[in-house]
């Protein structure tokens, strides 16, 4: 009886609330295709830059919206400005990019399984999805240089790859082709203190 009456109050608060019961899998690649073959050259040279690195992070990620695209620049004097340990994210995985000749860096792709937990009859307050899946971003660095990121969505939520193009403020700091990324970094500027984050 105790049983009993236990499972018909879940079910009530089910019908009032929603229940997240039903979840549906899928796959994350990080870093996206296109971020798996990277350029990296001076911004107004444009020439590869002895020195430079390319590392890709990849973390958890659960929120009731999809990962949004980002990017990002930040001097080499304002690191923390890129640390993912200041995100709430519980695991991080980091890994190098093997270099190549000519500024060309590649990087080896990780796949996990995301989920997406769906609320029903009715939605919580904040959406009808919970998303419990992977995101990550793609990072150059070199000498004398301010970083430069992209996050795995700016490549995967674009319509098309013809232009290469996002806004007249990221194409300063790259370009996104089918197979590779140009990325351009700026030379450090002691003024720049801040991040200088952008969106899409």
């Amino acid at each position: 009886m105790k049983k009993t009456i236990q499972i018909l109050l879940y079910l009530a608060c089910c019908s009032l609330s929603g229940c997240g019961m039903l979840a549906t899998p899928h796959r994350v690649t990080i870093p996206h295709q296109s971020l798996q073959k990277v350029l990296v050259i001076d911004q107004e040279t444009k020439q590869p830059i002895a020195g430079a690195t390319v590392a890709c992070q990849m973390y958890e990620y659960e929120n009731w919206m999809k990962p949004v695209p980002f990017w990002g620049v930040a001097s080499p004097t304002n690191t923390a400005a890129f640390q993912v340990t200041d995100l709430p994210y519980q695991k991080v995985w980091s890994w190098q990019a093997v270099s190549q000749d000519e500024g060309i860096f590649l990087i080896e792709p990780k796949k996990k399984t995301g989920w997406t937990q769906v609320w029903f009859p009715l939605p919580l307050p904040l959406g009808w999805f919970l998303y419990r899946t992977f995101d990550g971003r793609v990072a150059a660095s070199a000498p004398h240089h301010d970083t430069v990121w992209i996050s795995n969505p700016v490549a995967a939520n674009q319509s098309g790859f013809s232009s290469g193009r996002f806004s007249e403020n990221s194409e300063r700091f790259f370009t996104i082709e089918e197979e590779q990324v140009t990325i351009m970094l700026p030379k450090e500027t002691p003024s720049h203190n801040n991040a200088i984050d952008g969106d899409l």
